[in-house]
């Protein structure tokens, strides 16, 4: 019998497309375009990015949430790559920092550190830690349908504080978030993302969903129609505090993944495992290439939108290039073994 490695490599590719998604949102890549561009790209298509990240966590989670020890060490790699950014960017900004720090007091630097993140970006990694914690009790315990529930509410909760907010603001529904942002400050940190997309990935490597959806081209097509509709109704009216998070979310993203799961395209191993890396170092660093150029008297938002945007992708690439070779300089790369088993955090 023929032994065929599974490789990952398209979804290598994403996580660096999802990476350059992520920077179009937080430096308004396409805004000089109008305010069509601005929704097509920073408030619709590129809110794909961090439920595919937490997706392709809880993926490839799955794969060894039984071995002895794995969430301990997957724990502590999260860790390492939270507190080298919280450092580097700690260090770079601690003279306009550290009277914020003073003002606020303990609540609000524990909360910054633990909860928001010192980078806007950065609030990724303590949610995704905390919400490995949740899905990783239920999984152990095989409480598929119990943990199917929870990710519903809390799916639920997060579009209520977010893009649907103007639904809800007049309610008593209201409360819930409130209650909710009494510890997290907003639905898009916490549990209420991270959960549901981590307990999606986990159930399509649990019940191998990429082998069972035959067709799924007409479904991406499908559903992005619906993605969207919704995205379309609620901005257009008015309704969103933010754009985090969208319900047709649940529906786009896993059939991505899922395409991606199921390409053939191969790139040379070496090529996947640095995209898989840099995607990390790029996701965690692109903000502070800003401040940085702001340091030197280089105000980026002054500049024509792409501009900026490609301005910060070139810079942040070439710094997650760098550190990706550093990690890598004694890594034999063998095309057989190394994209068998890809459990990377984002």
């Amino acid at each position: 019998m023929e032994n065929r490695v599974k490789r990952y490599d398209m979804v290598n590719v994403l996580r660096m497309v999802c990476a350059y998604l992520v920077i179009v949102i937080h430096f308004m890549g396409f805004q000089s375009f109008g305010d069509n561009a601005v929704f097509a790209t920073s408030q619709f298509i590129c809110r794909i990015a961090v439920p595919f990240f937490f997706l392709t966590s809880g993926y490839f989670f799955y794969s060894k949430v039984n071995k002895e020890g794995y969430l301990k060490k997957y724990l502590i790699n999260l860790i390492k790559i939270y507190l080298i950014g919280t450092i580097v960017y700690s260090i770079v900004q601690l003279r306009n920092l550290y009277p914020f720090l003073v003002q606020g007091g303990v609540v609000f630097t524990l909360k910054l550190f633990l909860v928001n993140s010192i980078s806007g970006a950065m609030w990724y990694f303590p949610a995704l830690i905390l919400s490995i914690i949740v899905v990783y009790v239920f999984l152990k315990k095989d409480m598929i349908k119990p943990l199917i529930v929870l990710s519903v509410l809390l799916l639920i909760l997060a579009v209520m504080g977010d893009s649907y907010y103007g639904l809800i603001k007049d309610t008593a529904l209201v409360n819930i978030v409130n209650c909710y942002n009494i510890i997290f400050d907003n639905t898009r940190n916490g549990i209420t993302i991270g959960v549901p997309f981590l307990t999606i990935g986990a159930l399509i490597n649990k019940y191998s969903l990429n082998e069972k959806i035959k067709k799924p081209l007409g479904l991406l097509i499908a559903f992005f129609a619906i993605f969207a509709i919704e995205a379309y109704l609620l901005i257009s009216n008015g309704i969103p505090m933010d754009y985090n998070i969208y319900l047709s979310l649940v529906l786009v993203v896993p059939i991505i993944f899922i395409m991606a799961l199921n390409s053939k395209l191969k790139i040379s191993d070496k090529a996947s495992n640095y995209m898989r890396e840099m995607s990390v170092w790029i996701y965690v660093f692109h903000n502070l290439i800003a401040y940085i150029l702001f340091l030197c008297n280089i105000n980026v938002f002054l500049l024509h939108s792409l501009v900026r945007y490609l301005i910060i992708c070139v810079i942040s690439t070439l710094l997650a290039y760098v550190i990706t070779a550093v990690k890598f300089r004694n890594k034999n790369f063998n095309e057989t073994v190394n994209n068998i088993v890809d459990t990377k955090t984002i």
